[in-house]
């Protein structure tokens, strides 16, 4: 019968910093941070790797600082012990939290920050030679017969913590890191422990096909491979874990595929620290309250509009972040587009949840370029349009490079958005939530908002007033709705549907063309 070790050995602890010192000597770099995760340069990647998968430690200090609720394992963990019962979203927001505290600490240069490995990252620390494919799911066991171990199957005694069947180990669970040997770049537990998440999807994104039927009052419904509209991010998985006893799944080529959300006890993260090529701009400064403008629509109804004043941000989440820069200023609207706004100028209304004040739902991007010819022939001068996608996120954000507009953790997002929690399954009047920095409410949650830009898959490239792809099969979708659980209720949140398309979720608000002496 296997036993559970709580405490770290002290020999253990000056085992690791020696070999972080080694690697050191060898000419790489080797770092620690204001957590002790100690980094150490890995050949053939851009980035410095834990040398260990994140600790409890570790994940305990990011949790009690954000609030973050933290579903404990059935089996008692130390202190060393990786972290365990941490989703895709979790593991992500503890390096974007950890950024953020140590570029204010002054520990990382701006363009610095902590991210989970992309699959070829981890791919290379492992070992692994040149492998064919180019998604992690093409990849997958294109390699056979080689272990983070070697080439013999099962491991020899002592090589990790795997499953009782093997006997391998002493260990009944999770092991503390770093209790068995590191490999030639001095990474501990690639093979065994708990599985470790990688960045990226398992395959290449999916496209939605839209059902033919008539429009109707019936709205369009997307079609997918998946059950789940929050599952169409397929988690890849690698190394295997403690509970582990199949060949082909202890091989270093092996992906597991799964779903972010979930926690699972035999799962956890290692963060690398890499490098943006530039550095990321300072916050925007807040625009003055007299930047803004109100249009009448008639009738008693106005649209207000709050003034964007041209900048820079970093766009995305991760390892999709890229510098953006909007050389425009422009005016976005205030709210989202209400049903008495859609009714002065369309004279009627297509939403299921009715209700003056809610935002208009139901309607197709199609449908929105209506809305606005009409609004441009009924307002000679305002230009108005669907906003880019990356004035809809540079807008979102307001400054902030976190998860939401108004830093990181759940804690407060009630105060910002209508979701799952708290909207009880339906929109809700625009302006009932806190706005962000510029004044902008319901960036997060109540409705879907379409963007002008077709869907594009190169999302990391650095650009001037991107305008997205020529062409695609769907149009960009931000900030989720009212249904939309709080992992996907953020600034960097990406989807799309057939512009022809639209559902109980979908809505939009305007951008109208500005110029600097707007202001």
């Amino acid at each position: 019968m296997k036993y559970s070790k709580i405490l770290f050995p002290v020999l253990t602890i000056a085992a690791l910093a020696l070999t972080a010192l080694a690697v050191a000597a060898q000419g790489g770099k080797a770092w620690t941070n204001s957590l002790g995760m100690m980094f150490v340069q890995v050949p053939g990647t851009p980035v410095l790797f834990c040398i260990w998968e994140t600790r409890v430690q570790d994940y305990q200090v990011f949790a009690s600082a954000t609030g973050r609720s933290w579903k404990k394992p059935p089996f008692i963990q130390g202190p060393t012990h990786p972290a365990v019962s941490v989703n895709w979203q979790d593991a992500n927001a503890f390096c974007e939290w950890l950024t953020q505290k140590e570029r204010q600490e002054g520990r990382l240069a701006a363009g610095q920050y902590y991210r989970m490995p992309t699959d070829a990252e981890w791919s290379v620390a492992v070992g692994l030679g040149n492998e064919t494919g180019s998604t992690p799911e093409q990849k997958n066991l294109k390699i056979i017969d080689v272990y983070p171990w070697g080439n013999q199957f099962p491991p020899r005694r002592g090589t990790g913590n795997f499953a009782p069947f093997l006997n391998v180990d002493s260990f009944e669970n999770t092991a503390p890191v770093g209790s068995f040997a590191a490999n030639k770049f001095g990474l501990y537990d690639l093979g065994g422990n708990v599985w470790e998440m990688c960045i990226d999807n398992y395959e290449a994104e999916q496209e939605y096909r839209v059902s033919r039927e008539s429009r109707g009052d019936a709205p369009r419904q997307r079609i997918s491979r998946y059950d789940d509209e929050d599952d169409k991010r397929r988690c890849v998985l690698r190394g295997g874990s403690w509970c582990n006893t199949i060949p082909h799944e202890l091989m270093s080529s092996f992906r597991l595929l799964s779903v972010p959300h979930p926690w699972e006890y035999i799962s956890g993260f290692r963060c690398v620290l890499a490098s943006v090529r530039k550095k990321e701009p300072p916050p925007v400064p807040l625009a003055r309250s007299a930047e803004g403008k109100s249009v009448d629509l008639g009738g008693g109804v106005a649209m207000e509009f709050v003034f964007i004043r041209s900048g820079s941000f970093m766009m995305g989440e991760s390892h999709q972040r890229h510098q953006v820069t909007l050389t425009k200023p422009f005016y976005m609207g205030k709210y989202e587009v209400t049903q008495e706004q859609w009714q002065a100028v369309m004279g009627s209304n297509p939403s299921k949840n009715k209700g003056a004040r809610n935002p208009v739902e139901n309607v197709s991007w199609d449908d929105c370029q209506k809305f606005l010819a009409k609004l441009n022939e009924k307002l000679p001068g305002q230009k108005a349009s669907l906003p880019t996608e990356a004035q809809w996120e540079y807008a979102c954000r307001a400054g902030s490079a976190a998860t939401y507009c108004y830093g990181y953790g759940e804690s407060s997002l009630a105060e910002y958005a209508w979701y799952l929690a708290n909207s009880g399954g339906s929109t809700h009047p625009v302006g009932t939530k806190k706005p962000n920095a510029w004044g902008l409410y319901d960036m997060h949650g109540n409705v879907w908002e379409w963007c002008n830009d077709w869907y594009g898959e190169d999302f990391t490239s650095e650009q001037v007033d991107p305008l997205g792809p020529g062409h695609g099969s769907g149009r960009v979708l931000r900030g989720e709705a009212f249904n939309c659980g709080p992992a996907s209720v953020t600034s960097s949140e990406r989807d799309r549907f057939t512009p022809d398309g639209g559902f109980n979720r979908c809505g939009f608000r305007v951008v109208s063309v500005a110029s600097e002496s707007s202001r």
